[in-house]
């Protein structure tokens, strides 16, 4: 018998787990009329009538068509399809991504050596005792450029998914990123690989430099991307951000004077380009100041500063080239003088 929702209590529409049974009546072989107890049920909560109901329970994903999932989803509105579409509603719950039923959560992430052990899951073996390869996932984000600057993000193990009719079984680790890294190349790839749980994890330089190919000596030329903290500066990170700054006194930032600097005189120069096409240059810095100054994020060193006005300057080039522009064009002489050009 397969151990499928179609064996689970359910069979109504409206309902979690409209391809069950146990919810319709249906004709039996004496041409009455009976609902059909379901074959998988919890062993604490066991149905003794038709009349009883229970939870589904089963052992594979829970449809996202499920009332109880659907509950979670947040506000599908006007103003979300407006505002938020492809992303969930602010309000959707985190508890929409567990495709697990509830009782078979995790209460926390996997270490990847953890034991496994099924009773009565296999045609011919009535005992299954396991346990987990002992893993490690490394994953990092890196750039199509001669630096082979990369970003290393955090693996974790949350999803465990067996077969015991196979005799195997899958894991998942999942990582993110809170946004891509400004670099130079718009050209993005993902390098992953497994280690031994039991053995020190590898530097980042020199596990990412096995992966792409490269030497120990020239891994240790690579730059490291400086928006994301390697793994073992996550745990100093999360010391340090609850600090109360409040109380402390201003510090002259460097970083930020030179920023305002710059600042100032580009908007000398792009103001009247922008008022030509009807553009507010304070309204445009005023949106770009957050990345700029780094807030939320953090500080803009001296050489990320450097980094990100190289890649700027390079766009810009590469603007000019295709307008057919010069930077010469970009003066307030004579951008005005071609504003008032008639026709």
């Amino acid at each position: 018998m397969k151990l499928g929702w179609e064996q689970s209590f359910g069979g109504a529409s409206g309902y979690d787990n409209s391809a069950g049974r146990g919810m319709v009546p249906v004709r039996c072989l004496d041409g009455r009329n009976r609902k059909p107890l379901p074959n998988i049920q919890h062993p604490d909560k066991l149905i003794g009538f038709s009349s009883e109901q229970q939870r589904p329970v089963g052992l594979g994903p829970e449809g996202l068509d499920w009332p109880s999932r659907r509950a979670l989803v947040g506000s599908l509105d006007k103003n979300w399809l407006a505002r938020r579409w492809p992303e969930p509603p602010v309000n959707a719950s985190p508890k929409l991504f567990h495709l697990a039923p509830p009782d078979q959560r995790f209460p926390s992430f996997l270490q990847g050596d953890e034991p496994v052990l099924l009773h009565n899951m296999h045609p011919e073996r009535s005992r299954i005792a396991s346990q987990l390869p002992g893993r490690r996932c490394r994953c990092f984000l890196g750039n199509h450029s001669a630096e082979n600057t990369f970003v290393e993000m955090q693996c974790r193990l949350d999803t465990l998914w067996l077969f015991p009719g196979h005799e195997i079984g899958i894991l998942i680790w999942r990582a993110s990123l809170t946004g891509l890294p400004e670099w130079e190349t718009d050209a993005y790839y993902l390098a992953a690989s497994l280690e031994q749980l039991a053995e020190p994890p590898e530097k980042a330089r020199t596990c990412y430099a096995s992966i792409i190919g490269l030497s120990d000596a020239a891994a240790e030329e690579i730059p490291v991307d400086e928006s994301e903290p390697e793994p073992d500066s996550l745990s100093k990170a999360d010391e340090t951000a609850t600090v109360d700054t409040q109380d402390t006194a201003p510090k002259f930032d460097p970083v930020a004077a030179a920023i305002a600097k710059k600042t100032a005189a580009a908007k000398a120069k792009l103001t009247p380009l922008l008022a030509a096409f009807g553009i507010s240059a304070d309204e445009l810095l005023g949106q770009s100041a957050a990345v700029q100054t780094g807030k939320g994020a953090k500080p803009l060193t001296p050489a990320r500063l450097a980094q990100r006005s190289a890649h700027l300057h390079k766009k810009l080039d590469s603007m000019l080239l295709k307008t057919g522009l010069t930077p010469k064009d970009l003066q307030p002489d004579t951008i005005i003088a071609q504003a008032r050009k008639p026709g």
